[in-house]
């Protein structure tokens, strides 16, 4: 007959066999690894076993980045010192204005816009002729820019008639083939152009008494009609010029 530790033998190895398995997956599930393939409690992803894998994560987006600057360098250079004269001049032929809708604020915000409508290759290259006539003062204040020293005008009268007189002459030397009436010759534009005449005429302003100051308004309006009219009727870049000619040529032909 046999024993009773022989006949529970099977059973006492299935056991066995049993209890290694929950003891190896009771492991498994406090080391952290992922269940593989088979798993009915996997969600599908298949990770080799004894492995840890970290999770994927996504790659950051690049941030969207501001345009490079075009162009050369100086010539970026020289439309930020533009800029800040173009900045002081306005300010100062401004200052202490306190009517914006008077002759003298029209004037300035013309002229502004006529500045800012030239190309930026025109911008320091316009002049005005410097004639005898200018004032003294306004040549030497011209020569030095110091917008914290006003010149010191000793005889107003005298300031005006040189004032007038150099109007006057910029408005005579017109180039040849210009009409009578025409003004093009003084689209002028940058530091040394009609800002010369405006701060002449500033300068004119800040002095001034009840016996000039009709003067003073009519030439205002003057230089304002003048302005208008280049900002109305922008002048022709040379490319455009050329290719008119061009075309001149091929229609006579």
């Amino acid at each position: 007959m046999p024993s009773a530790g022989h006949g529970l033998g099977p059973l006492f190895r299935t056991f066995v066999h049993v209890k290694r398995q929950e003891r190896q997956e009771c492991q498994e599930d406090h080391s952290g690894q992922t269940p593989s393939r088979g798993d009915p409690n996997s969600d599908g992803l298949a990770v080799q076993s004894g492995t840890n894998r970290e999770p994927a994560t996504r790659r950051p987006r690049r941030q969207p980045t501001a345009p490079k600057e075009t162009g050369p360098l100086a010539l970026r250079n020289e439309e930020s010192a533009l800029t800040e004269w173009l900045k002081n001049s306005y300010n100062c032929l401004l200052d202490g204005e306190e009517d914006s809708e008077s002759v003298w604020s029209a004037c300035i915000k013309k002229w502004l816009e006529f500045e800012k409508g030239l190309p930026l290759a025109n911008l320091s290259s316009g002049r005005l002729p410097a004639t005898k006539q200018r004032p003294r003062e306004l040549s030497q204040w011209l020569a030095r820019r110091d917008f914290s020293k006003l010149p010191q005008i000793a005889n107003i009268s005298i300031y005006v008639e040189s004032l007038n007189s150099w109007w006057a002459d910029l408005q005579v030397a017109r180039s040849k083939g210009q009409a009578d009436d025409s003004l093009q010759h003084l689209r002028k534009g940058g530091p040394n152009g009609i800002v010369t005449l405006m701060f002449g005429l500033r300068w004119w302003q800040l002095n001034m008494d009840q016996q000039n100051s009709i003067q003073w308004n009519a030439m205002v309006e003057q230089v304002r009609e003048m302005l208008e009219n280049f900002v109305r009727n922008p002048a022709k870049r040379k490319s455009d010029s050329q290719s008119d000619k061009g075309n001149t040529k091929r229609r006579k032909l």
